[in-house]
């Protein structure tokens, strides 16, 4: 019978991921959340196991579910790309939330997954791995931009799991100093800087609660 894991504590999780942590504090300082007095005292269903093994590759978000809208409209304009703004404005992926939790966010595309197809990038997850919507790449891009100056993302954009209305699936990136750009292509096409993005998958017990 497995054990189950009581998680660990948000210090600890800080302790171990350095720079590539988001926690309640800084989505609260950052992106405008009140976060639930519940809230500020999280245990995180990780172990300290998986935090080091994924610490250099991975950055750990405290989410609070923010639509793509919502996070726009928190922090400086010219952090979204004012050219970008007809991939997306009245998108319904734009204006998705979701629940409160905690994810770890690859930093990089998936490997290999520049240059190939929307299947082939799929084949290239491993288990424990899945392709995150286009509001958990944003939150974690611009979050941690705001939190330590480092632009994920900055010649490249990575699929995420959302489609436009048109039936293109939504990309994200190009993160330079002319803001976050989207943008959307056919999911045969091979370009070679299209990745993949890539989320821990996140379990029931997750929740940011």
């Amino acid at each position: 019978m497995a054990v189950h894991d009581p998680g660990i504590s948000q210090e600890l999780a800080q302790k171990i991921m350095k720079l590539n942590f988001f926690g309640i504090e800084e989505a609260a300082r950052y992106l405008q959340v009140t976060p639930t007095r519940n809230q500020r005292h999280p245990v995180i269903e990780c172990t300290e196991r998986q935090l080091y093994k994924m610490r250099d590759t991975h950055i750990l978000v405290a989410d609070f579910g923010l639509s793509v809208l919502d996070i726009r409209s928190r922090v400086q304009r010219e952090l979204f790309s004012l050219k970008a703004r007809s991939g997306y404005d009245g998108e319904e992926f734009a204006t998705q939330r979701d629940t409160p939790n905690w994810r770890l966010v690859r930093k990089l595309p998936v490997k290999n997954s520049p240059g190939a197809t929307w299947d082939e990038q799929q084949d290239l997850l491993a288990e424990d791995e899945e392709t995150p919507t286009a509001r958990i790449m944003v939150y974690t891009i611009i979050g941690h931009f705001l939190h330590v100056g480092e632009r994920l993302f900055e010649a490249m954009y990575v699929r995420c799991s959302d489609k436009h209305t048109d039936g293109r699936r939504v990309r994200v990136g190009y993160f330079d100093i002319e803001g976050l750009g989207f943008s959307g292509d056919e999911d045969g096409s091979r370009v070679c800087d299209v990745g993949l993005g890539s989320v821990w998958k996140k379990r029931k017990d997750v929740v940011l609660s």
